[in-house]
């Protein structure tokens, strides 16, 4: 996407990656554009960067809405934003999702993120199975992250850490519930 754009979902509207090998992306905000989406679920996407990725410069802003079941090779299973970015998302909800860093979620140093409300739910990556955040600049009021999995890769240094969530720096976190996740060290957060 570049420009502006609203995509309004109404709560009915499917995105799927199925039946486009290996795509990069289902949606992409590109640098210097903007987005807003409403009540869109996105899933079944397979490719080498995120569901939904949010490039440098780029902002979005999401409605409500679902990140089923997509994998990466890369960061942020079902969401990924870069530096510089900015993201606000009120009520999301992801699930089974599968990446290097960020199983669920990657947010990037100097990314600014807020969040009101989401679940991150049964997602796995080597660190931060549900969420995975390099910088300071991001606020979360009321997530619920559970049962995700960091996993340990012994062929990699520092791998298994974060099983709910990896933080880079110290986050500014307003009601939280982290249960049932796991990893080699910091099953719910590492910090």
């Amino acid at each position: 996407m570049t420009g502006k754009i609203i995509i309004d979902g109404a709560g009915d509207s499917f995105v799927t990656g199925e039946g486009n090998p290996n795509p990069e992306n289902i949606i992409l905000v590109d640098s210097g554009s903007s987005a807003i989406y409403s009540g869109v679920t996105i899933q079944n996407h397979n490719g080498s960067d995120s569901a939904v990725a949010v490039k440098a410069g780029a902002t979005l802003t999401i409605y409500g809405g679902e990140i089923l079941d997509s994998i990466t090779t890369g960061n942020g299973g079902g969401l990924s934003v870069m530096e510089t970015s900015t993201v606000v998302i009120y009520d999301i909800f992801i699930k089974n999702c599968s990446a290097t860093l960020g199983g669920g979620l990657y947010v990037d140093s100097d990314a600014n993120v807020t969040i009101y409300d989401a679940e991150i739910v049964e997602c796995s990556a080597q660190n931060g199975g549900g969420l995975y955040c390099k910088g300071d600049k991001i606020i979360i009021s009321n997530i619920n992250i559970v049962s995700n999995k960091a996993i340990q890769d012994n062929a990699i240094v520092d791998s298994g850490l974060g099983g709910g969530a990896y933080f880079g720096q110290v986050p500014k976190i307003y009601q939280a519930e982290i249960k049932y996740n796991s990893a080699e060290l910091g099953g719910g957060i590492y910090l």
